[in-house]
């Protein structure tokens, strides 16, 4: 399982290693510079940043910098996700490792004139866990979640069809709605909350990094008891949709 970290700050262009600052979040703290302190080993899966004039982007991490700190490349140039986004996937025996209470975050370094608001994910793993063989089947959910921008809001899934009886596991997700970035699952029984990017449309290929269990399993629930979820939006929105690759497992 893992823990999508968002991380934004207004930034004046045309300078160098900014540090961006955690976004609001139930499972993380921060310290007194904004940088998420992580309350276990974890390595990190995945890495992302966006902003219209960023120019290059990197995890700052005491721990991190036995060489240099690890840069996310590629990044995208720009305030939206596009289509196929440029994810910076870490492969197994190769990804960045976090200590125990240590404080991470992401630095961006800009080009350009006026200030602007600039973002960066970072997808923690405490421990992997496979996702489990079997069927896997596309349901869908929606959303009605309004909220601040450039923050973490939650709210209800419904689902589009009612699912049978048992409990699921939810090995692929999609999220899809205007203005928005991210979006993280809430288990029903608390801890770490898994999520994906976003796209503006359906129209739009996400690149199915998260998808059929390309990124293990990220949560269980019961068909009585489905998972909210929570959206990181740039600006108001009011209707989203969720896409969940689940597998009956009981």
């Amino acid at each position: 399982m893992h823990h999508l970290a968002a991380f934004t700050a207004s930034l004046t262009n045309g300078t160098v290693d900014n540090n961006l600052t955690l976004a609001n979040d139930q499972m993380l703290v921060s310290n007194a510079g904004g940088q998420a302190i992580v309350p276990y080993d974890c390595q990190i899966l995945a890495a992302y940043a966006l902003g219209a004039n960023l120019t290059r982007s990197k995890i700052v991490a005491p721990s991190l910098r036995q060489i240099t700190y690890p840069y996310i490349t590629p990044n995208n140039q720009s305030a939206t996700i596009p289509t196929l986004p440029g994810v910076t996937i870490y492969d197994q025996g190769y990804r960045p490792k976090l200590v125990k209470n240590e404080a991470v975050t992401i630095a961006n370094s800009l080009a350009g004139a006026a200030p602007e608001q600039e973002w960066g994910f970072l997808w923690l793993c405490p421990r992997w866990e496979d996702a489990p063989p079997g069927v896997v089947s596309t349901v869908r959910f929606t959303g009605a979640v309004t909220g601040a921008a450039n923050a973490w809001d939650s709210g209800a899934l419904t689902a589009t069809e009612t699912l049978p009886f048992g409990r699921y596991a939810v090995v692929g997700m999609r999220a899809v709605g205007a203005n928005l970035l991210a979006a993280r699952l809430i288990p029903t029984d608390g801890g770490i909350r898994p999520g994906v990017l976003a796209t503006p449309t359906l129209a739009l290929d996400d690149g199915s990094h998260w998808r059929v269990g390309r990124f293990g399993k990220f949560i269980e629930f019961e068909q009585t008891s489905p998972p909210n979820c929570e959206f990181f939006k740039t600006a108001a929105g009011t209707t989203q949709e969720v896409y969940l690759d689940v597998v009956k497992v009981a």
